[in-house]
């Protein structure tokens, strides 16, 4: 996370381990970009991953998160090892869809205040 707040404008800010807001629900975000402009919403959720070692779960967890907390776009933010490069070149075509929004556009975004316009995958 350490990494991604090197990429934020200085007026947003990044509140971590943010619960998800139904009554019971364990589960939280990794973290909250706060304070973004020209968006559907002025925050982000942030899901992180060091190694992406099941891709098929660890996206269907962060599916759940978005359906259950109905969010629509959400920053999943991956350790930009090779292995992780590879898994996501791979995946490519459904990762996509998913994350529609390129890692270099959302940062570009975050750089200046904005929202992305939409998840995006980002390495870090």
């Amino acid at each position: 996370m350490s990494r991604l707040r090197l990429h934020l404008h200085s007026s947003l800010s990044l509140r971590l381990e943010v619960p998800i807001p139904l009554a019971g629900d364990q589960r939280a975000w990794d973290g909250v970009v706060i304070g973004l402009v020209d968006g559907p919403h002025p925050a982000i959720p942030i899901e992180c991953e060091t190694r992406l070692y099941d891709l098929q779960s660890q996206l269907r967890r962060v599916q759940l998160k978005s359906r259950d907390a109905d969010i629509t776009d959400v920053l999943l933010v991956v350790s930009g090892t090779g292995t992780n490069r590879r898994v996501v070149r791979d995946a490519r075509p459904i990762l996509s869809d998913l994350f529609p929004i390129t890692g270099r556009r959302a940062v570009a975004a975050l750089r200046v205040g904005r929202h992305p316009g939409g998840s995006a995958l980002i390495f870090v």
